[in-house]
């Protein structure tokens, strides 16, 4: 394999992991959706605005694996 083939799948990658980071999700009862959650949030203003979908956490881990690649581009 070629560098610039190597180069193109990276990036082809990077791109995929780019576009499956999770959403903040909501639930149809907003009492006890993520307060993150763009169009509704949650009904709960004691939870504050910490993540509670999980979606920070896993996008964290996408973040560290893009830039682990990206340092072979």
């Amino acid at each position: 394999m070629t560098k610039a083939e190597t180069i193109q799948i990276l990036t082809e990658v990077i791109d995929l992991l780019n576009k499956n980071k999770q959403t903040h999700s909501y639930c149809e009862d907003t009492w006890y959706s993520c307060p993150k959650e763009p169009t509704e949030g949650c009904g709960n203003k004691e939870l504050g605005t910490q993540c509670l979908c999980g979606a920070d956490e896993t996008n964290a881990q996408f973040d560290k694996m893009i830039e682990k690649l990206q340092k072979y581009i």
